[in-house]
């Protein structure tokens, strides 16, 4: 019932806060979108090189934040996804599904309007349900009573940042991981009870699945000897199945079989059957960030999720109980840290709490079982509602900070932490979510500008905007009300910005300043700029202006420094606009668009 009880409300939750809202591709996002354009790429647009996504840019503006192509890496003169294809596997029947109905219906079956980001949150809630089914199955194998398992089960899901990954992030491979990793203890669990020789080509099964949804979680296998429960049981699982090697080869080929999709992937994309996609990111083994990972105010584990904390002080009656299994779950756990935090981005911002322990609550989840066993009933009980009830309400509360930019997505400090700890107001909201300004560089030399004043019509600003008088500022400015996502603010081609046409237009930066103010304390607006070279899009950024003009009634001037593309034509065409969700009022003017050349 617990299951049922977290799915339906889970689906209730996302609607509601996610898929309901205009901006409803957020269901895909950030790295989630490399690890789901697998399947419009493989079902819809027959596309190995992920060109499609250039003409999705501008139609899907939120959803292709980072450029077209930008989760890909170019290998050998080819595009490859550097994410892994197993989420995509996995996701596929909700995929299908969703693509089948909405052709059906006649809504755009292009792979990411609503009913494919549906599909991908329904697939992720599932996946994290099939994650706790696959657990209390291991509990009951255990004796537990059903309340106890239940109570744990809330809190897996509640009390941990697997909620905000199964309903806000589904895109992400975190819910999948889980879901594989808990299978993978339940019938490790189940082969050591029967040593039944079906159960190690499971194991070889869901193992390949791990690995190519995540690689580095394939070091779950570290997890075999503290499941087997005693040094007696695991040597005796090696030693029927070193006698017997070829059950043992049967789960070596099962594993290779379902790694070969990846390989196949590779081969597609690349013409090689391996290739490292990452590039240049990855491990720094020499220099972890163990602590840090762990404690940093900065995605720190324990600090964002502090139930992980409690569930690691089960390793206390399970080393007086059996010193071989506790033991075994240092070891793992050890290595499990020094790897993940010798990641070259250990933050691995971008998400609440330290994502990559998604996938292994399964096994925190265990060391509190063993917690709440070793403690009496009354002490048990007293626990929950004085520690586990209230942990899981500021989880939820720091969720809810972490979706309004309370809690910012990186650069977290001790400082800004404690500033914020359960505050709500106005005034805290979207000021931890994006780094300062970038100045333009004393180096950059101005070749181009062209400043829109809003005082008197102009060709190229889009009449829709209302032009509002401010006695306080100028004589007219641009006010926005009401939430605005669509319309483009100024539309014009890079010859309109200049009358030179023999100007280089290469190798050039760009800079966009505007004027800005609030009247309400915050706002959601950003600034979104594209430049397009036919059909496709060469460019695309979005600025939150939400930190730069956190003060009421107050005109601050913000800008928004980048690269532009390597080779520029006057017929490039530029479109700027500045969308909000909310509908406090917010005022610009002196929008500026200049151009530089580095000395």
């Amino acid at each position: 019932m617990m299951i049922l009880f977290i799915f339906i409300v889970s689906l209730c939750l996302s609607w509601r806060g996610t898929l309901s809202k205009p901006t409803y591709t957020d269901a895909v996002r950030s790295d989630g979108i490399g690890y789901y354009s697998y399947l419009p790429a493989i079902f819809i647009y027959h596309d190995p090189t992920f060109s499609f996504t250039d003409s999705l840019v501008t139609k899907y503006p939120n959803l292709y934040g980072m450029g077209g192509t930008a989760f890909c890496n170019v290998i050998g003169g080819k595009r490859v996804d550097k994410y892994f294809i197993g989420e995509s596997v996995l996701a596929a029947p909700f995929f299908l599904v969703a693509h089948l109905t909405a052709k059906i219906s006649g809504q755009p079956a292009d792979g990411f309007s609503l009913l494919y980001m549906i599909a991908v949150t329904i697939a992720s809630i599932f996946y994290s349900c099939l994650g706790l089914f696959f657990l209390m199955r291991f509990f009951r194998r255990t004796g537990m009573r059903d309340r106890h398992i239940t109570f744990i089960l809330f809190l897996v899901y509640w009390a941990t940042n697997l909620s905000e990954f199964a309903m806000w992030e589904p895109s992400m491979s975190h819910a999948y991981s889980f879901a594989m990793v808990s299978a993978f203890i339940y019938v490790a669990q189940s082969l050591f009870l029967s040593f039944r020789k079906k159960d190690l080509l499971w194991l070889g099964f869901l193992l390949g699945l791990i690995t190519i949804i995540r690689p580095v979680n394939i070091l779950v296998v570290l997890l075999l000897p503290f499941l087997a429960g005693n040094k007696e049981t695991f040597f005796l699982f090696l030693k029927n199945y070193i006698r017997n090697p070829l059950w043992l080869i049967g789960s070596k080929l099962v594993f290779i079989a379902v790694i070969f999709i990846q390989l196949l992937a590779y081969k597609i994309q690349s013409g090689h059957w391996y290739v490292y996609a990452y590039t240049k990111e990855g491990f720094n083994f020499a220099k972890p960030h163990f602590w840090q990972c762990l404690f940093s105010y900065t995605n720190g584990a324990f600090v964002y999720v502090p139930l992980l904390f409690i569930c690691l002080l089960g390793i206390i009656p399970v080393l007086r109980k059996n010193l071989f299994r506790g033991i075994s779950f240092l070891v793992f756990f050890f290595i499990l840290i020094w790897v993940i935090s010798s990641w070259w981005y250990w933050t691995y911002a971008g998400a609440y709490g330290m994502r990559p322990l998604v996938e292994f609550i399964p096994v925190f989840a265990i060391l509190l079982g063993e917690l709440l066993l070793s403690i009496g009933t009354i002490l048990r009980w007293t626990s929950a509602l004085v520690v586990f009830l209230p942990l899981t309400a500021l989880l939820q509360f720091q969720l809810w900070q972490y979706k309004n930019g309370i809690i910012g997505w990186m650069d977290m400090t001790k400082e800004k932490y404690w500033k914020i700890f359960l505050q709500s107001g106005d005034q805290f909201m979207w000021i931890n979510t994006e780094p300062p300004m970038q100045d333009v560089p004393a180096n950059a030399v101005k070749v181009i500008s062209r400043g829109f004043y809003f005082d008197q019509p102009d060709p190229l600003v889009y009449p829709y905007f209302f032009l509002d008088p401010d006695d306080k500022h100028k004589s007219f400015v641009v006010r926005m009300g009401v939430p605005e996502n669509n319309s483009p603010l100024i539309i014009g081609t890079i010859g309109d910005l200049t009358s030179d046409t023999t100007l280089d237009l290469n190798d050039l930066w760009c800079d966009v300043s505007l004027n800005c103010r609030v009247n309400t304390g915050n706002t959601d607006a950003s600034l979104i700029g594209t430049i397009q070279h036919g059909d496709s899009t060469m460019s695309w950024f979005g600025y939150p202006l939400i930190r730069q003009i956190d003060e009421k009634y107050q005109w601050k001037n913000v800008h928004y420094f980048y690269k532009a593309p390597a080779v520029l034509k006057r017929s490039d065409r530029f479109v700027l606009k500045i969308e909000k969700q909310d509908e406090g009022e917010f005022k610009f003017d002196d929008l500026v668009i200049s151009f530089y050349r580095l000395k």
